[in-house]
């Protein structure tokens, strides 16, 4: 079953580089990750190149995104609009899942 991860980002881009590893090591790999840049204009080039480094690691699609205000509201809708799936699992930057999490979730 494919699934898409919307992750809003706002100041902690650093946290960003293990919450992205935890779900690119995920048994069930999601068929892409949408980060939502929610307006931090002086982390968007670090965002930019966190993700270019993790698209060149990984078979999954990765996009970043731009919301104009920082509302995590906002940038969930924005990340929901631009996804590629039925399924949308929405998780916050600063979470590192365990690798059976999305495996085990969809099974219910």
């Amino acid at each position: 079953m494919n699934y898409s991860v919307v992750i809003p980002s706002f100041k902690r881009s650093d946290i960003l580089i293990k919450c992205l590893s935890s779900i690119l090591n995920q048994t069930l790999k999601p068929f892409e990750i949408l980060i939502v840049d929610n307006n931090t204009s002086y982390e968007s080039k670090k965002l930019f190149l966190i993700v270019e480094k993790f698209k060149s690691q990984s078979f999954v699609n990765i996009r970043l995104l731009k919301s104009t205000k920082n509302s995590g509201s906002l940038a969930r809708n924005i990340g929901a609009k631009n996804s590629n799936c039925e399924l949308i699992a929405f998780l916050d930057n600063d979470v590192i899942l365990d690798k059976n999490y999305y495996k085990i979730l969809i099974k219910y």
